[in-house]
């Protein structure tokens, strides 16, 4: 099935709806990386609200590596999803365990939010976190990020970065989760609302679709329970961009939904955390 042929899109890019559990999952994860966010606290691995820009959406809280962890060459972002309007970094702290736990410093960000900025301006807030983590700490970024979080990891992935005056490999790997790489669909969506897309807009920011783009090593994930739309987008992803990749892997996971693919993150020893770990520990 291709996305062009999908028809009830609104169902289709509804992941609250899809999943009438939601607001147990999210509660969840508020619990959990509050814990995180203690225990880092407490040992000292863990400085909130760092600035990054003028806004007061211009944050991001840094998780240092366990102190019995061989020091990682790089460090990681992650960026959270929300369809570009909602959430926060303090439902995600935990997520950066799977790195933490093998010697990397983890960065989660927070952006500015629809409907007072374009997605354009999201991605030069993510842009601009990038280059400061790069500028304070010296090392390469490895970006992950899920849904709007995965779009907004795979433009940084796109990102010529000598443009910046930075390393053109500054961000030369990383992994999107149950992104939305294809903004086309959403113009005729409820979503859009906020989003004030139009054709232009839509496909300009449709990562999928860039041009120049050369990644070492991409990891593409999706929950096999997601709408077909979702997962189209993801192996939309991954046909479009596999010659333009070192290495990419898509990990279409069996039992996973649109917010339950996110749980693996916070366990080092699951597959998507090694995956995580293999690509932000190559050249």
């Amino acid at each position: 099935m291709t996305l062009e042929s999908i028809t009830d899109l609104e169902a289709e890019y509804d992941n609250r709806a899809r999943v009438p559990e939601h607001p147990q999952i999210l509660e969840r994860w508020l619990k959990e990386a509050s814990d995180y966010r203690e225990e880092c606290l407490s040992d000292n691995r863990a400085t909130l609200d760092i600035p990054y820009g003028p806004d007061g959406r211009h944050t991001y809280d840094l998780f240092k590596a366990v102190r019995d962890a061989i020091p990682a060459p790089k460090m990681a972002l992650f960026v959270h999803g929300g369809y570009w309007r909602a959430l926060d970094k303090s439902y995600f702290s935990h997520v950066t365990r799977s790195l933490t736990a093998r010697g990397f410093d983890v960065a989660a960000t927070n952006y500015r939010l629809y409907p007072n900025v374009t997605v354009n301006d999201i991605i030069e807030d993510v842009r601009s976190v990038t280059q400061h983590l790069h500028k304070t700490h010296g090392r390469k970024i490895v970006p992950y990020g899920h849904s709007a979080g995965g779009h907004l990891v795979s433009s940084l992935l796109a990102t010529n970065w000598g443009t910046y005056g930075l390393p053109e490999d500054l961000t030369d790997a990383g992994m999107v989760v149950s992104g939305l790489y294809d903004l086309t669909p959403l113009l005729s969506i409820s979503v859009n609302e906020d989003l004030h897309l139009d054709g232009d807009s839509a496909r300009a920011a449709s990562t999928r679709f860039w041009p120049d783009i050369s990644i070492r090593d991409l990891a593409i994930v999706a929950g096999a329970d997601e709408s077909a739309a979702f997962v189209g987008q993801s192996t939309g992803l991954h046909e479009e961009w596999t010659g333009k990749c070192e290495k990419v892997t898509l990990d279409i996971v069996d039992g996973a939904n649109h917010f339950t693919i996110v749980d693996p993150l916070a366990d080092p020893h699951s597959p998507m955390s090694r995956r995580l770990a293999e690509l932000a520990s190559g050249r």
